[in-house]
């Protein structure tokens, strides 16, 4: 089956200049995200978009000042969240 050609290629697109902005396939825009801490994973997701992100590199950047169990629940949760957020 082919695709038309002004059939869009991308299923997110991500705006990081002029505030984070998360749009779908469709157009609709999202510029609220539960917390700042999802939309900075989102965004930190997106600048390694096709590489390998260690959960002790986004505790590091996301929770640099909390000890690392702490920091463990809440990278759990925020990713929990931000996977709802694309649905």
């Amino acid at each position: 089956m082919s695709q038309s050609p002004n059939a869009p290629t991308h299923l997110w697109r991500v705006r990081l200049f002029g505030g984070l902005a998360l749009q779908d396939r469709f157009g609709t825009e999202t510029r609220r995200f539960r917390s700042q801490k999802v939309g900075a994973m989102l965004a930190y997701l997106a600048l390694h978009l096709g590489s390998y992100c260690s959960r002790e590199a986004m505790y590091e950047v996301l929770w640099a000042d909390e000890d690392d169990p702490q920091a463990v629940s809440y990278t759990h949760l925020r990713a929990h969240e931000t996977k709802a957020n694309l649905v």
